[in-house]
C-alpha cells in the first residue's frame, strides 16, 4: 500500500523549510531529496534588475541549499541518501532572453558538484536532471524585466523575447508536445538504480539537442576527474 504525508514548505523561508523538514522525518525516514522547485523569467538580460535576479536565485539556488542543509545532517549521520536536483540543459549553455534563469541553472550545477566532491566520502550521492523545455507552469508563471525604461531604449527588438516565448510555447500544441512523464520517469530510473550505478547528469531532451549536451557532460565529467587527479584530490568526485 502506498501514501503520502504532504508537508507544506516555503523554500524561500529558511524556518519553513527546517520546520518542514523536522516534521516530515517525524512522520518516516528520509531516503531521497528531490529538488524541483523553480521559477523562470523572460526578456532582456540588461532589464533584469538585481531585485529581478534575487527572486530567480532565491528558488533556483537559495532554495536548493536551504532544502540540503535542512536534509543533510540527517543522511550524514545514516551515511546515506540521494539527493537529485532538477536543472536545466539551459544549466550547460545560455539562451537569448533567459539570462537569469540560465545564470541560476548554471550556479546550481556548480552547487551540486561542490557538494558532490565534499561528501563523496559520507554515502551519499548527488545527481543532476537536465530537461529541455516540457510543458509545466513554469511557462505561465515567468517573471519579466522590471526595468521598463531599459526595456523601451530597445526600441522594437524589446518584442524579441515575447516573440522568441510565443515561438517556444507553440511546441507544446498538437500531438508530437513534449511528454512530461519522460521526466518523471528519469527521475524514477536514478531512484531505482543501485547505489554507485547511477550518472550524475542525466539528460532528458525533447527537442534534438540531447548529443550536444551529453558531449557538454562527457567532455566536463572528464575534465574533473583530471584536474582533481593533478590536485591529488582523486577521490573528491
Amino acid at each position: 500500500m502506498c501514501w503520502a504525508h504532504v508537508v507544506e514548505i516555503d523554500v524561500t523561508d529558511e524556518a519553513s523549510v527546517n520546520k518542514g523538514v523536522e516534521e516530515a522525518l517525524k512522520v518516516a525516514d528520509i531516503d531521497v531529496l528531490i529538488n524541483n522547485a523553480g521559477i523562470g523569467s523572460i526578456g532582456l538580460q540588461e532589464s533584469h534588475t538585481i531585485e529581478d535576479f534575487k527572486k530567480i536565485f532565491d528558488v533556483n539556488v537559495f532554495g536548493v541549499q536551504r532544502m540540503n542543509r535542512a536534509i543533510l545532517p540527517h543522511f550524514r549521520k545514516k551515511k546515506s541518501g540521494l539527493l537529485i536536483h532538477i536543472s536545466s540543459v539551459l544549466g550547460r549553455f545560455s539562451l537569448p532572453f533567459w539570462g537569469p534563469y540560465c545564470s541560476s541553472k548554471f550556479s546550481l550545477e556548480a552547487l551540486v558538484e561542490g557538494y558532490r566532491a565534499e561528501l563523496a566520502g559520507f554515502g551519499m550521492e548527488f545527481a543532476v536532471v537536465e530537461p529541455s523545455a516540457f510543458p509545466t507552469d513554469i511557462f505561465s508563471k515567468l517573471l519579466g524585466a522590471s526595468d521598463t525604461e531599459c526595456n523601451q531604449s530597445y526600441g522594437e527588438f524589446a518584442n524579441a523575447p515575447r516573440e522568441s516565448l510565443e515561438g517556444l510555447v507553440q511546441i507544446f500544441d498538437g500531438a508530437d508536445a513534449p511528454d512530461l512523464q519522460k521526466v518523471a520517469d528519469a527521475v524514477l530510473d536514478l531512484i531505482a538504480t543501485p547505489k554507485g550505478q547511477r550518472k550524475f547528469r542525466t539528460v532528458v531532451d525533447a527537442m534534438g539537442i540531447g548529443d550536444p549536451i551529453e558531449d557538454i557532460n562527457e567532455v566536463v565529467e572528464k575534465s574533473i576527474l583530471e584536474i582533481n587527479r593533478r590536485l591529488t584530490m582523486e577521490d573528491a568526485a
